[in-house]
């Protein structure tokens, strides 16, 4: 890329809009993230869904990156809010050209559509989530009509984003006029030095020395985290394996009736519950076996980051796991909800040292190869946007 062509692309205003208000919190791991965006840009105006009595306000948290919340009375005004402050950004005189970026093809996804049609200007609409599988659109009204939703502005899009081949595949499947060049796969980004370099400050295996294996899973308690069933599981591998342990590490809806489904499986020597963790890769780390059955993940960031820390892992064929893991011997793929596979494998891998030996090795190196660092990622980023403009110049 020429200069010229550098200081092209700087001249580009991007409208984003989304509902992550960890934005408006000082430090945060987003905010941070964000500014690194912003820097790919002349502009970047960031739109948040949020309803007026959490008091935020519009706050600047780089020289050119803004976020602004909706103040929404209720959360039906949060589009015709975000409509109002989108008007206003792409109104006021600027001599560049913008974008709106979407952070999903529901809510967000019909301002910016929109806004596309006021202002003429691109629109990208954003995938993390498998809204195609079943499981997902069948769990409440609300994402039925989601979906519905999705189904009318995806070909409407200038370009979409997705975190996974597979939620590509599957657009591709349902929308013969959308071209595959309009769809870019670009997962969330993960910060591989990061935890790599992460030191074990907190040991499982000296924290729970009571047990000879642990299976680890990290997780919201949320229905489509599917935890009940991992705890059916693993009771039919601790029932002849009692030296096993389970440590389940979040927080969630489904906290308490977690903890009571335990007490009734009779596990309560062998499942315990933690918050969430500041240092979690140490967890990852010393862990015999990372444990996730979610019934559906647009991308599936803890798989992810047990895979660059090395964890062997047993996963329900969901988001990326076909994107790092070959099945069989870079760890355990099993199908959604099937029983007698997942209770086969884990004990397949908690009784051979070897096996898990050989899933730690191979892991990492296909963490390592399907994985980008952070300036390619920022690369990518800054290019979808900019492909977008090129072709509707």
């Amino acid at each position: 890329m020429t200069q010229d062509e550098k200081g092209d692309n700087l001249n580009i205003r991007v409208v984003s809009i989304g509902s992550d208000r960890e934005l408006f919190v000082a430090g945060s791991s987003v905010s941070s993230r964000i500014r690194e965006y912003a820097e790919q840009f002349s502009e970047l105006h960031i739109i948040v869904f949020a309803l007026s009595s959490l008091g935020l306000d519009t706050i600047k948290i780089s020289q050119n990156c803004w976020v602004h919340p909706t103040n929404s009375s209720d959360k039906l005004s949060y589009i015709s809010d975000a409509l109002g402050i989108g008007k206003m950004i792409l109104g006021r005189l600027f001599f560049g050209k913008s974008v709106v970026t979407s952070q999903d093809p529901f809510e967000s996804g019909l301002v910016g559509w929109w806004l596309k049609k006021k202002f003429s200007v691109p629109l990208q609409l954003q995938i993390h989530t498998d809204l195609f599988n079943p499981y997902f659109y069948n769990s409440s009204w609300l994402n039925f009509f989601r979906v519905g939703l999705a189904r009318f502005l995806l070909p409407r899009a200038d370009g979409i984003r997705v975190v996974s081949k597979r939620i590509k595949g599957d657009i591709l499947s349902r929308f013969k006029k959308i071209l595959p060049e309009k769809i870019l796969v670009l997962p969330i980004f993960v910060d591989i030095e990061k935890i790599k370099l992460s030191p074990v400050a907190v040991s499982l295996k000296f924290k729970y020395k009571q047990w000879e294996r642990i299976v680890l899973m990290i997780s919201r308690l949320m229905p489509e985290k599917n935890i009940p069933f991992a705890l059916h599981v693993f009771k039919d591998v601790a029932r002849k394996h009692p030296e096993f342990g389970m440590v389940i590490v979040g927080r969630g809806g489904e906290e308490f009736k977690l903890k009571r489904l335990v007490k009734n499986l009779g596990l309560d020597k062998n499942v315990v519950f933690e918050p969430w963790q500041q240092n979690v890769y140490s967890y990852y780390k010393t862990a015999d076996l990372f444990f996730n059955t979610s019934i559906f993940e647009g991308y599936g960031m803890t798989i992810v980051e047990a895979a660059i820390s090395g964890s062997p892992i047993l996963t329900s064929d969901v988001g990326c796991a076909r994107d790092l893991i070959k099945d069989g011997e870079s760890g355990f793929i099993c199908p959604v909800n099937d029983h007698v596979c997942f209770v086969r494998k884990m004990t397949n891998v908690l009784n051979n040292q070897s096996v898990s030996d050989l899933f730690r090795r191979n892991i990492t190196e296909s963490a390592d190869n399907s994985l980008i660092p952070k300036n390619q990622y920022l690369f990518e980023y800054k290019n979808s946007i900019v492909s977008i403009l090129e072709k509707n110049l």
